[in-house]
């Protein structure tokens, strides 16, 4: 998970390689299509068709933790791209620490190729969405285990980081939202409907912490006066 912080989409970070994401979402499509017999058409309307196979998987035994990883992380790269489509932004790579001993642990560059550091940071709002977890923990919805190490717990803000200064405000507008079952909670039509939401939140508070700059209105209407 990064520490509560975005950073300016200008600034050089590790990403994962775009011929992987590609992969990736391809791999989502292929999945939905060969359980479901539906076609995932990169649109946010694809969205109902990704929850009708995680409704079908959620019905069945519990993937093997290795296949369960591979289907999230094809699932979330999908979201994530979406996410992108909408809203820009890029995909950051998050690199896990290397072990201090040699043979201990995965070296920091192979490390980066690994989906569960990837994150997806929205131009329209500074935010940090982690799609690739939303994709896992709706997976394991519905499945119990004796082992709780295996089940991922949600983390605080529900995979998504915003800055310091707003976080507590941010959390305190997902506070407000209406109660909803837990199946739409973990579904990734919510999930990308409550990233909606929180832009606008987002949007809103930073035109409050600058109410002298003017909006993209206020310029448009200076550019073309009546």
């Amino acid at each position: 998970m990064p520490s509560n912080s975005t950073a300016s989409l200008s600034q050089p970070l590790c990403q994962p390689s775009p011929a992987r994401l590609t992969e990736l979402s391809q791999a989502a499509c292929d999945y939905v299509q060969r359980a479901t017999s539906l076609d995932l058409d990169h649109s946010e309307e694809s969205l109902a068709f990704v929850d009708h196979y995680l409704h079908q998987i959620g019905r069945q035994a519990r993937l093997r933790r290795e296949v369960e990883e591979l289907v999230a992380a094809a699932l979330g790269v999908y979201v994530g791209e979406l996410l992108v489509s909408r809203f820009g932004g890029r995909w950051l790579a998050i690199p896990t620490e290397p072990s201090k001993s040699p043979s201990e642990g995965t070296p920091l560059l192979d490390s980066l190729d690994d989906p569960a550091g990837w994150r997806v940071e929205l131009a329209a709002a500074p935010l940090i969405c982690d799609p690739v977890l939303w994709a896992r923990q709706a997976l394991q919805l519905g499945h119990d285990d004796s082992d709780d190490s295996s089940v991922d717990s949600e983390p605080e803000g529900g995979g998504l980081v915003a800055p310091p200064n707003l976080m507590d405000r941010l959390l305190e507008a997902m506070a407000r939202l209406p109660p909803v079952s837990e199946e739409y909670y973990y579904s990734m039509t919510g999930r990308f409907e409550t990233v909606s939401y929180l832009v606008e939140i987002l949007v809103s508070l930073q035109q409050e912490s600058r109410p002298d700059e003017p909006t993209e209105n206020d310029r448009d209407n200076a550019a073309n006066p009546q």
